[in-house]
């Protein structure tokens, strides 16, 4: 059994997705196949914009980290940062 996310058509003409399943089964003794449909719109949409918050989370950490590029390279951070004590200066 496998799991596959199909684009579709909505009754009133919107696109969505939907995740499918087939399973193949014997059907008054003949091979048939079983499929199963749900509807996974609302789903895909928030696995989009969780995948964007990572994104932006991860740019926001990147920024604000106190050890990035600028102050590895010049050394401490300046006089004025609020994270200097009365040492730095």
């Amino acid at each position: 059994m496998r799991t596959v996310e199909t684009p579709t058509l909505h009754a009133g003409g919107e696109e969505g997705f939907a995740d499918t399943v087939w399973v193949r089964i014997e059907f008054e003794g003949r091979p048939a196949v079983l499929g199963i449909l749900r509807d996974a719109t609302e789903v895909r949409g928030m696995r989009v914009q969780l995948a964007q918050a990572d994104r932006l989370a991860s740019l926001g950490v990147l920024t604000s980290s106190p050890t990035s590029t600028r102050f590895r390279r010049f050394g401490a951070p300046p006089a004025s940062s609020p994270r200097c004590s009365s040492t730095c200066s």
